[in-house]
């Protein structure tokens, strides 16, 4: 029987300024991993979380570059929402529970940076996933 569990592991570094220095998203359950864990590190690296937080997933999906495959365009679309929804829960702007999109495994501050590490349940955050014309919406 198969999994249906689609889990990923989404660690996000953020410095004492609320700017971010580094993220990966990996897959955390059955199945192989789909698409590279630094995925949209260009965009995200350096911007302040309040402002990843604020950006509507358009403006974010007009960002991307147009040569992008479609199976390219809805990871880079679920990366973002991964960060946006984590950073979410780490500003406690949404609760981070059992039952919720994304799950905190743990936050760490060591006197630098502060390290976010949760859980996406991407079967509930695909719905936000405003993709290609036709690859997500069938």
């Amino acid at each position: 029987m198969p999994c249906t569990d689609i889990t990923d592991r989404l660690e996000l570094t953020v410095d004492s300024d609320d700017r971010i220095i580094g993220y990966s998203l990996n897959k955390l359950t059955c199945g192989g991993s789909v698409g590279e864990e630094h995925m949209i590190a260009q965009w995200l690296i350096g911007k302040n979380v309040d402002e990843v937080i604020k950006t509507p997933v358009d403006s974010f999906h007009a960002s991307l570059r147009t040569t992008i495959s479609d199976i390219g365009e809805y990871l880079a679309l679920k990366h973002f929402i991964a960060v946006q929804t984590g950073l979410a829960v780490m500003m406690g702007e949404k609760a981070g529970r059992l039952e919720d999109d994304c799950t905190v495994e743990c936050i760490e501050y060591n006197g630098t940076h502060t390290t976010l590490i949760v859980h996406i349940n991407v079967n509930l955050i695909t719905d936000k996933i405003v993709a290609c014309n036709s690859c997500c919406r069938r």
